[in-house]
């Protein structure tokens, strides 16, 4: 997670985090992730890009 996301989240490692996203079809879709490490100034314009595992994207989130 971007660290200005986590600071402005009030987020650190081994919190867990809700992801929201559209999908293709425009449906919308959550995952819970846990944080694994916060990281400085490496993500893009205004730092608030972050990463998951593509298997993560992949699949649906499992109840």
């Amino acid at each position: 997670m971007p660290e200005l996301l986590a600071r402005g989240l009030n987020v650190q490692v081994g919190d867990s985090v809700v992801l929201i996203a559209t999908n293709r079809d425009g449906s919308v879709n959550g995952r819970t992730l846990k944080v694994r490490a916060v990281i400085a100034g490496v993500t893009g314009p205004g730092g608030r890009d972050g990463y998951i595992h593509v298997d993560n994207a992949r699949h649906p989130a499992q109840p």
